[in-house]
Order: structure tokens, then sequence, then C-alpha cells
């Protein structure tokens, strides 16, 4: 009989949830008979994510697996912000030949502001593989790119947002390196030099 009761119990509280294994978990952020609305962002090492802004420069940052990426991403609404992907492009603005490309399932959170945020910044941001990058034409850090954030909702749905940036050295004990390996010239394996750490003054 106890069993019994714990069972009809925990029904009640499912049926009450309007959960079940089929139903898929949505998380609607803003108004989802309204287009979706997108803002760029970016991840300024360091820092804490931020708008981008039209002609910005974004941090070009050294991740686990090497090489140096760009961490951008987008602020949505009107979205359902568990069920989306992020295909995040760099393209020659001159060509428009795409040189480096990443796509994720990502998740949004609700900021409180009515816009969704990337739950995390590594996990739910775009982490564009900019350099080394045999496609580049022309050095990567310091010239201007062409930006495309494109969001897909599983329901078939989709938003774009295009922009100009610019992608940056200049990390604090990473910037030789970084050239180096953001040149058009750089070969894939090559040495690059690191900048040297300061260790003090010898005694």
């Amino acid at each position: 009989m106890l069993l019994r009761r714990v069972a009809v119990a925990i029904a009640l509280v499912t049926a009450a949830s309007g959960c079940s294994d089929d139903a898929p978990t949505t998380c609607p952020i803003g108004d989802r008979t309204q287009p979706i609305e997108l803002v760029a962002v970016h991840w300024p090492a360091g820092g804490v994510v931020e708008d981008l802004a039209d002609g910005g420069a974004v941090d070009l940052v050294r991740p686990i697996q090497g090489g140096k990426v760009v961490y951008v991403g987008v602020r949505a609404r009107n979205v359902d912000g568990c069920n989306v992907q992020l295909t995040a492009a760099l393209r020659d603005p001159a060509t428009q030949q795409v040189i480096a490309l990443e796509q994720r399932p990502v998740r949004l959170v609700d900021g409180g502001d009515g816009w969704g945020r990337a739950e995390s910044t590594f996990d739910h941001l775009a982490n564009v593989p900019a350099c080394p990058n045999a496609a580049a034409a022309r050095d990567v850090d310091g010239a201007t790119w062409g930006l495309e954030l494109r969001l897909d909702e599983a329901g078939g749905r989709t938003a774009t947002v295009t922009l100009v940036v610019t992608p940056r050295c200049g990390l604090v004990g990473e910037d030789e390196e970084c050239r180096c390996e953001c040149d058009s010239d750089y070969e894939l394996g090559a040495a690059c030099p690191v900048d040297p750490v300061d260790a003090g003054v010898d005694a």
C-alpha cells in the first residue's frame, strides 16, 4: 500500500510539472512568436563577456588545445535557449572566403533583462580557430575580417548577425608567439618565439 501511494504521488508531481520522458526541455526567452533578435558578444581575455561593436577588436587567446582562437557568441531573445546551435565564421572581406569556422550546440540563460546569454564562457561561446591559418592570405592579427554569427533553433528558425572585427595579439606572455602563429607565412609546426617571463632581479 505504501509503495502504491508513493507511485501515485510521483505520477501527480510529474503531471503537474508538465514533464515527460518524451517531451523536450524548452527554455523560452522573450516572445517566440516574434523574430529572433541577436547581438554579437565576445570574451576579452581576463575580462567578462561583453557586446561586440561593428569594427571592434577581439582578443586572440591561446586555448588548451593550442593555436589562437577568438571567443565570440550572441545575446538573443525570442528564442528557445535550450535548443539552439551557434555557427561562427571569419571571412575575408575582399573574397568572402571563410578562413575559420566553428559550430556547436549552446545554452542561453535569461540574464534578467529579457535577453539570453551564454551559460558559460568556454562551452557556450564559439571558439573560432583563427591561427595558425593556412587559408588566410594575409596576417590575421591586426587585419579586419568579416564575422558572421548564426543561431539555429531546433524548430528550424534562424537568425544571423554580421559585422567587421579586428583580431589582435597583445596578451602578456603570448604576444610574440601569437604574432608568429598568426602570420600568413607561418608554417604549421614551426617553432615560434615565446615572450620571456619576468623572473625578478637576480641577487
